[in-house]
């Protein structure tokens, strides 16, 4: 929850800053900064920084299967 509270405040600034720095009220929506795109950013962000395995070593090898173990 004090994650999801600070990125919305980051947001709530990023915005602000945007607003400001185009001539538009701070309370304006600013379309270049969507709540949702920020999220977007950071989740490609992160992927791109920390790297999925798509395996998981076990570190022995699986029984095969229809051994009577199952």
């Amino acid at each position: 929850m004090g994650l999801a509270l600070l990125l919305r405040q980051a947001w709530v600034f990023l915005t602000w800053q945007a607003a400001r720095a185009w001539g538009l009220r701070p309370s304006q929506d600013v379309p270049a900064l969507r709540l949702a795109r920020l999220g977007e950013w950071l989740a490609d962000e992160l992927k791109r920084r920390y790297r999925e395995e798509k395996q998981i070593h076990l570190g022995i090898p699986l029984l095969p299967l229809g051994n009577g173990l199952l």
